[in-house]
């Protein structure tokens, strides 16, 4: 089969959900623009977040900051590949380009298509065979294909949390390998799926900005300009408030409690202790940094907490192994 008729019997398969879910992205946008009245609980996570960065030295972005999160780029990642075929189909057809700029917009189409097969791949639970990927995005030669898989790794990474691994056989394949040790290797839920890891790694990067706790209130409101809503079912993450308040919070990734002295009766999400055993400050500040192309030292006064958090990790870990 040839890598056109490869390509068109995914994108014919993904076609229909991603239009779904574009559809949906736009619905959502529209109603996110409604103002809400003040909550008791509401203190604008979005302003503080934009405005917990301190000014470092003068080769690091000084640009203000929002904590980018990965469940609005799900959306946008997966639409895109589509559109970005489309696009290029109709530079074929127009006036041509130069040859720097034709090779460039070439390769890129080959890490739009290698991206779209192996998450094709990983959502079935289908084996990745390196043999495959070569011979689907038709790639000259090892170098090609080591540089096409590199930035397809990289985008993937950013998107949903997990990394591409070689598994060492004599038939080479490539595994997504989550960042946390959710079930069904990120997909949280039994059956087939994307991984959720990117998404959790963001609520776990909103607490941790936010003073280490935030408001269920406030962490909504912040999920709501990401395009995830409460009782709004997403193609990625399924049933939020279900996958948040009940799903993280019983797999021990949250932790769910009563504000005391609260009235009406508030509450907020802090790490849970699965949380703490399998990530840490640093590892959540350089994914959202990386997520949003940014120096994680930008945030000067939590890259300093995260620091504190690795030494005194370190310590305790001493310790432990020195009373055994």
């Amino acid at each position: 089969m040839s890598l056109e008729e490869n390509n068109l019997r995914i994108e014919e398969e993904h076609q229909e959900t991603l239009q779904t879910s574009s559809d949906h992205s736009v619905a959502q946008a529209i109603e996110a623009t409604e103002e809400e009245p003040p909550s008791p609980c509401s203190v604008a996570p979005e302003e503080d977040l934009q405005n917990s960065s301190v000014p470092e030295p003068s080769n690091i972005p000084q640009e203000p900051y929002t904590i980018p999160s990965p469940s609005r780029s799900v959306v946008e990642f997966l639409s895109s590949r589509s559109n970005k075929r489309k696009r290029s189909q109709q530079d074929k057809e127009g006036p041509s380009t130069s040859t720097a700029t034709a090779c460039t917009d070439f390769l890129d189409d080959k890490v739009d298509l290698m991206e779209h097969y192996i998450l094709y791949r990983f959502e079935r639970q289908l084996p990745i065979f390196k043999e495959d990927l070569i011979r689907f995005v038709d790639a000259m030669d090892e170098e090609e294909f080591a540089e096409i898989l590199q930035r397809t790794s990289e985008n993937i990474e950013i998107f949903f949390g997990v990394t591409v691994q070689e598994v060492d056989t004599d038939n080479i394949q490539y595994e997504l390998v989550s960042k946390l040790k959710l079930p069904n290797n990120g997909r949280i839920h039994a059956g087939n799926g994307l991984p959720k890891t990117g998404f959790v790694m963001t609520i776990l990067g909103v607490i941790f900005m936010m003073g280490n706790h935030v408001t269920e209130e406030d962490l909504w409101k912040f999920l709501k300009q990401m395009h995830v809503r409460p009782g709004k079912r997403h193609y990625v993450f399924g049933e939020p408030h279900k996958l948040v308040s009940e799903d993280l919070v019983t797999l021990q990734y949250l932790e769910y409690r009563q504000i005391p002295d609260r009235d009406p009766p508030c509450y907020e999400f802090l790490w849970g202790p699965k949380a703490y055993r399998e990530t840490n400050k640093m590892e959540v500040l350089e994914f959202l940094a990386k997520v949003s192309k940014n120096d994680p030292r930008k945030f000067s006064t939590h890259y300093e907490e995260a620091l504190k958090d690795i030494e005194e990790r370190a310590k305790a870990n001493k310790k432990s192994q020195d009373e055994e």
